[in-house]
């Protein structure tokens, strides 16, 4: 959906069958596959109806990352589930938590990192680590304790899981954030130790951090949705 003037003046959320769906001045939003957008729970439903209201000239699909993830699991996800299952496990393969510098970051890493990998041990997912360039092999039976644990994750949150991993760099901190072991700004403190410490030693890119910002949306998008399920 490209960025274009808003159109409507009312934003609201009604039930749909048994779901809820979001409408402007009464009509139901559509999917860009053309389904009516619509979540299950009626409080899913008007954190996307904020998204919408929030908008104020311009529509600007990047600030609506809700409304993107649920877009996903109704358009994407019946069929595309397998493949993004093996996009998460194979982020596991090569997840940034295994991955250490030297010195300082290494010292960072190890303080932030190790905590979510123990953790992530105590659920078959055993990964080893490194400070060399070379990729580490991963055990075989963790990543396929990552696929197990991942295949239970309904259409949304598969969705949600899909749009976090590859922005943190991590499938360990997608997992932790779902299962409620991590806060979001803890995952997003974990994911930016290097670059942080690099910042902080030959100042911001400015260009970089604009990007970082745009990423984080959708983190933090991706966080409210897996949150919401935790919860709920």
């Amino acid at each position: 959906m490209k960025n274009k003037k808003r159109f409507y003046k009312a934003v609201s959320v009604a039930p749909e069958g048994s779901e809820f769906a979001v409408t402007l001045d009464g009509k139901t939003i559509k999917t860009p596959a053309g389904l009516v957008l619509k979540a299950p729970h009626e409080v899913l439903a008007k954190c996307i109806a904020d998204e919408w209201d929030s908008q104020v000239e311009t529509i600007s699909p990047d600030s609506m990352p809700i409304t993107r993830i649920l877009s996903i699991a109704l358009d994407r996800v019946l069929h595309d589930r397998p493949a993004l299952i093996d996009d998460i496990v194979n982020y596991a393969g090569s997840d940034l938590l295994c991955y250490r510098a030297e010195g300082e970051v290494g010292a960072l890493q190890f303080k932030h990192h190790q905590p979510v990998l123990d953790w992530a041990a105590t659920q078959g997912i055993v990964l080893h680590t490194t400070e060399a360039v070379m990729p580490v092999a991963q055990p075989q039976s963790s990543l396929d304790a990552v696929r197990a644990m991942v295949s239970k994750a309904d259409d949304i949150e598969l969705a949600a899981l899909a749009m976090a991993t590859p922005l943190l760099g991590s499938a360990v901190l997608a997992l932790a954030l779902w299962k409620g072991t991590l806060k979001i700004d803890q995952a997003i403190v974990c994911a930016r130790i290097d670059e942080e410490f690099q910042a902080a030693k030959w100042g911001q890119d400015t260009e970089a951090k604009a990007q970082w910002m745009k990423r984080e949306v959708d983190i933090r998008g991706s966080a409210t949705v897996l949150a919401f399920f935790l919860d709920s």
